[in-house]
């Protein structure tokens, strides 16, 4: 019934998490119907904005939500490695990196 209900609308924007996501891109959840609710959020949104922090880089989880094709803006912490980096611009996904308050990036600012 909640995707039912979601079908009713055109989102702006889809602010959306995940449990795991693994280096071709593609991120995954624990929960069928989670899953099914996030892909119904994914498929109304006019842009979808994934935020995880790079602890999921390296877990992993049995249900697909979607892939880098997906989303468009990619929110993660400053673990993220340099190759995740080049595939989410091969996906034209816009990546935002929060640096935290020891970050040299975040020094030189």
């Amino acid at each position: 019934s909640t995707e039912e209900f979601i079908d009713k609308f055109k989102l702006d924007y889809a602010i959306i998490g995940c449990s795991a996501i693994d280096d071709r891109g593609e991120f995954c959840d624990y929960d069928l119907r989670e899953v099914r609710v996030t892909q119904a959020i994914i498929r109304h949104a006019r842009s979808v904005i994934l935020v995880t922090d790079s602890l999921k880089f390296d877990r992993s989880a049995p249900v697909r939500v979607g892939t880098l094709d997906d989303i468009d803006i990619l929110v993660t912490d400053d673990g993220v490695k340099q190759d995740f980096i080049d595939l989410c611009k091969s996906f034209d996904v816009d990546i935002r990196i929060a640096h935290g308050p020891d970050s040299p990036a975040r020094e030189e600012r």
